[in-house]
């Protein structure tokens, strides 16, 4: 399409470096191709990394004003289609109403650009939901990978000496079989050792897996981790969780910062998040300053910050560290009804705290997160046809509703600034596909 729109002259140089500036205000999170240059250099030499940013990202912001409207809104047909076929996880009724999409794009391509618009890939657009159908997602049967691949084979450090061929197998069987060597002698091994080498390896040794990690270091213990139960956690606003339960093996790093103490309020909304979490059981809580009378269960206000985390292939940063992985969504129930609504914020810090309950230390990983104010014009999104949403600049009161369990977190987006007609400035958010990478 870029070619089609440069023949008729909707896109040059000027309007590029306008399109490029646009782009330079848009946070991309991490796990996204950020477009440094490309726009206003005429896209040259694209990777399909940087066409997905481009497509699902990008491309929505920078063309509003670029295109005529009715090109604009066909545009739009197509990145909702692709929405849909490149998400981790999709359902039968997704690839169907993303085959209807594409083809309803096609047709109007045919009517803005004529028929010579219609190339070959266009036509295979047409036979993406058979492929799906029979091969499953797309990232099963595409060749982006080899390319891929291409980029890992270049970024691998040689001592110039020894052939590609040998360093880049030693490299590739090293990370292949840390997994079977932990199997075959984590009896002979320490626990720091096993620990480093599963963070390098991104595995969980099967052996003695009823020991827990390190405590003292702030990992929570080595529970089995259910991928049903996260995936309720985060899409299913219903389901309790009290930060406990077993997250993936590789979701915090190998080391944490040192323990430190809690702001007043902060730890206050954690106690009010405790009690409510454990409202169903028969534990009750203490605060600081006050004795433990009988079974409470007494909260202490010190805590390990992390820098980041990794949940099924999608990082989230401490806004402290790097602001650009740390814009999230999390989904909520209306206080008004029981509908269930997304909400956007970007987390303040990462952090892990321990209690202790009948004897048995429970270590939580949490997030404090600053919410954005909702849109003054009530429920309406003026900009929902487009898969964009508004939200008011600065952030709501802090209260007890900051404190959310990572388990969550459902999905991350790219953010930038809106200017209204009226001069005002809204916060402009990209919702992206909720990442499961197992």
């Amino acid at each position: 399409m870029i070619s089609v729109w440069k023949d008729l002259r909707y896109l040059p140089t000027a309007v590029l470096v306008r399109m490029q500036r646009l782009a330079d205000g848009i946070l991309v999170p991490p796990g996204y191709a950020v477009l440094l240059t490309k726009i206003e250099s005429g896209f040259p030499y694209m990777k399909a990394d940087e066409w997905r940013s481009w497509c699902l990202i990008y491309s929505l912001v920078v063309l509003k004003d670029a295109l005529p409207e009715d090109d604009y809104k066909n545009w739009t047909l197509f990145v909702k289609a692709c929405q849909k076929l490149t998400s981790p996880s999709v359902t039968y009724s997704e690839i169907d109403s993303a085959h209807q999409l594409l083809g309803e794009f096609g047709k109007e391509c045919e009517t803005l650009y004529g028929e010579s618009s219609i190339t070959p890939n266009m036509h295979l657009h047409m036979h993406l939901r058979e492929s799906m159908l029979n091969f499953d997602l797309v990232y099963a049967f595409w060749l982006y990978s080899f390319e891929r691949y291409n980029g890992k084979l270049k970024n691998i450090k040689t001592n110039r000496r020894n052939g590609l061929e040998v360093t880049f197998m030693r490299v590739f069987l090293e990370k292949a079989f840390i997994g079977s060597f932990l199997r075959a002698y984590s009896t002979n091994l320490s626990s720091p050792l096993i620990e480093f080498l599963e963070g390098v390896a991104q595995v969980k040794s099967n052996s003695d897996s009823s020991s827990p990690l390190n405590l003292d270091a702030g990992h929570p213990p080595a529970l089995p981790f259910s991928l049903a139960m996260f995936q309720q956690a985060a899409t299913n606003p219903w389901y309790n969780v009290t930060g406990s339960e077993a997250l993936p093996p590789t979701t915090l790093p190998i080391k944490l910062q040192p323990l430190t103490m809690m702001k007043d309020d902060h730890y206050q909304w954690l106690f009010e998040f405790y009690v409510k979490a454990y409202q169903s059981t028969s534990v009750s809580f203490c605060v600081v300053g006050r004795i433990p009378i009988d079974e409470n269960v007494f909260v202490n206000n010190r805590i390990q910050k992390v820098k980041k985390i990794l949940l099924l292939g999608q990082e989230y940063c401490s806004g402290e560290k790097k602001k650009r992985g740390s814009f999230v969504r999390v989904l909520f129930l209306e206080r008004t009804n029981d509908d269930v609504s997304e909400f956007p914020g970007q987390i303040e810090y990462l952090f892990t705290h321990t209690i202790k309950i009948s004897g048995v230390k429970r270590v939580s990983t949490f997030t404090f997160i600053k919410w954005f104010p909702a849109y003054h014009s009530s429920s309406h999104q003026p900009l929902a046809d487009q898969g964009l949403q508004l939200w008011d600049k600065g952030f709501m009161e802090e209260d007890a509703s900051c404190i959310v369990p990572v388990h969550r977190l459902h999905s991350c987006f790219a953010l930038t600034t809106h200017k209204m007609q009226s001069g005002m400035q809204k916060h402009l958010v990209i919702p992206l596909p909720r990442k499961v990478v197992t």
